[in-house]
């Protein structure tokens, strides 16, 4: 109850000691009802028109608290730009392809919002979609309504070596009707897991050494047999320490008696869709 001292306020405010606290709390439209009510032996009260002369007064009002409130989700969508598939049959994520995030503001309060602002950790600024939003020619987002921003990042191969992409979003957001209060804030986050999917395809050519082939087309005593061996790292990862090894050529389903040389490099590293080759000779056994 609140008591009103005695007096006359014809045409005069009088302050109420009533406030209104701001909380964290989604309580939409809350009300609260104030009437003048006659206080027993202390004397009448008259209440007199604020609008005509001559009309009765309002003994009661109804106050309607308005609360501003908003949710904001962030998602991403993987998509496959470069191709390759993993054992599983799913996309290989690799370095050129695509994140595709969506930002989603909701205005769940009961005021507008303006000067909504979007950043993003690995993004920067996204883009707002206006096919999607409800945000007004004047800027102002209605109760209710949604804004929704968009955005896109391309993946590294710093990103695949990590193993996942976390980046959080952060909003703020005015009370353009009440400029005396604080901005709405709010973040989301996303976390994209990239699986490491070490793959490796092996080719080998092979074929007489001009330098000691005599043209006859037959492998001679002393003429020597090249071969190259190409590796195609087509995983996603850097492969570590590749060697390949040979057990040599046969001949009529014998094994050659010639000597192999070592292959050269002996073992590389092979970045992601990199390929390495190594050359390796052998002198060809006496013919039969």
């Amino acid at each position: 109850m609140i008591e009103i001292p005695a007096g006359d306020y014809a045409g005069e405010a009088f302050p109420i000691p009533l406030n209104v606290l701001a909380d964290d709390l989604r309580e939409d439209k809350e009300q609260f009802r104030l009437e003048l009510v006659d206080k027993p032996g202390a004397g009448g009260y008259r209440i007199g028109s604020v609008t005509a002369c001559g009309e009765p007064g309002k003994g009661v009002a109804t106050y309607t608290i308005l609360d501003a409130h908003m949710t904001f989700e962030k998602t991403g969508t993987f998509v496959d730009v470069v191709g390759g598939l993993a054992p599983d049959g799913t996309p290989i994520k690799n370095a050129g392809d695509r994140m595709d995030y969506v930002f989603t503001l909701v205005n769940t309060g009961s005021v507008d919002l303006a000067d909504i602002v979007v950043s993003d950790t690995i993004i920067g600024t996204p883009t707002l979609d206006p096919s999607q939003s409800d945000v007004g020619a004047d800027g102002r987002l209605p109760a209710g309504g949604k804004a929704v921003f968009i955005a896109s990042y391309t993946l590294t191969q710093a990103d695949i070596d990590r193993g996942e992409i976390s980046n959080t979003a952060n909003v703020t957001a005015s009370l353009p009707d009440y400029p005396d209060r604080p901005p709405l804030t709010a973040t989301s986050s996303h976390t994209e897991l990239i699986p490491h999917i070490p793959s490796i395809n092996v080719s080998k050519t092979g074929a007489f050494d001009p330098e000691t082939d005599d043209g006859d087309g037959l492998p001679d005593p002393g003429e020597r047999l090249r071969f190259d061996i190409s590796v195609i790292n087509d995983g996603n990862v850097t492969a570590l320490g590749v060697q390949v090894s040979d057990p040599g050529p046969t001949f009529d389903g014998k094994p050659g008696t010639g000597t192999m040389t070592p292959f050269s490099p002996q073992s590389a590293d092979i970045l992601r869709a990199k390929r390495w080759s190594s050359p390796r000779t052998t002198r060809s056994p006496a013919k039969t």
